[in-house]
C-alpha cells in the first residue's frame, strides 16, 4: 500500500510479475511454470477477443438497460467499451459471443477482475510505466563528485543548499531529497547533460 506504483505493483498480478523472476533462478518447478504459462495464454486470448469484438449499439442498450444502468450512447469496440465506468466485464460477457474466460472455475473471476483493471486502467497503467523508465534513467544518470550546484540559478535556493550538503551521486537520489522538486531535478538534469556535450 505505500508503494508508489500501485497501479503496476498488484496483488492480483503479482504471479506475473514474478513468476519469471522466480523460473529463471530455478524456484518455478515445472508444474507452476505451465500452469503460469496456460493462465498468461488465457488472458492474452481473451484481451485479443475483447480488442476484436463489436458491440451492435441495440445489443449493448438492451443489455445495459437489463442490467438497470443508463443506456449507452452507441457500442462499437468491446475493448473500448469496457473502459468507460458504467460497463463492467459481467456485462460485455452477455453480449459478446462465447463470453467469459475459458478456465478452471475458481481461478476465472480473479483472471477476469485483472483483466477489467488491466483495459480499465490501460492509460494510467502506460503513464505509470513511463515514469519507472525515467527513473530507471535517473538512478544512471552520474552526478560528478565536484558538481558546482551554486551555478545553477534555476534550482531553488533550497535545492542547491541540500544538494551541495549531500551531494547524491545519481539524478534518482537527487530527487529523493525533501526539498528537491521534480523540477529541480529537471534543471539538474539539463545541466548534466550540457556538462556531458562540453
Amino acid at each position: 500500500s505505500r508503494s508508489e506504483y500501485r497501479l503496476t505493483l498488484r496483488q492480483d498480478n503479482a504471479d506475473q510479475r514474478l513468476t519469471p523472476i522466480g523460473r529463471e533462478f530455478g524456484l518455478v518447478q515445472e508444474d507452476r511454470w505451465a500452469k503460469y504459462q496456460h493462465t498468461q495464454q488465457i488472458l492474452e486470448a481473451e484481451r485479443r477477443r475483447l480488442h476484436e469484438a463489436h458491440l451492435r449499439t441495440a445489443d449493448l442498450r438492451a443489455a445495459m438497460e437489463a442490467a438497470g444502468l443508463a443506456p449507452a450512447a452507441e457500442g462499437g469496440v468491446a475493448e473500448e467499451l469496457l473502459r468507460r465506468p458504467e460497463a463492467d466485464y459481467e456485462l460485455l460477457c452477455r453480449i459478446v459471443p462465447d463470453g467469459r474466460l475459458k478456465g478452471e472455475e475458481e481461478a476465472a473471476p480473479m483472471l477476469a477482475e485483472r483483466l477489467e483493471t488491466e483495459i480499465k486502467y490501460a492509460g494510467y497503467i502506460a503513464r505509470q510505466d513511463r515514469m519507472i523508465r525515467e527513473v530507471a534513467r535517473h538512478e544512471k544518470t552520474l552526478i560528478p563528485e565536484d558538481f558546482e550546484y551554486a551555478a545553477l540559478t534555476g534550482l531553488t535556493l533550497e535545492a542547491r543548499e541540500k544538494l551541495a550538503r549531500i551531494r547524491p551521486r545519481n539524478l534518482g537520489q537527487a530527487g529523493r531529497i525533501p526539498g528537491v522538486s521534480p523540477s529541480d531535478v529537471a534543471q539538474l538534469s539539463i545541466a548534466l547533460a550540457g556538462k556531458q556535450q562540453k
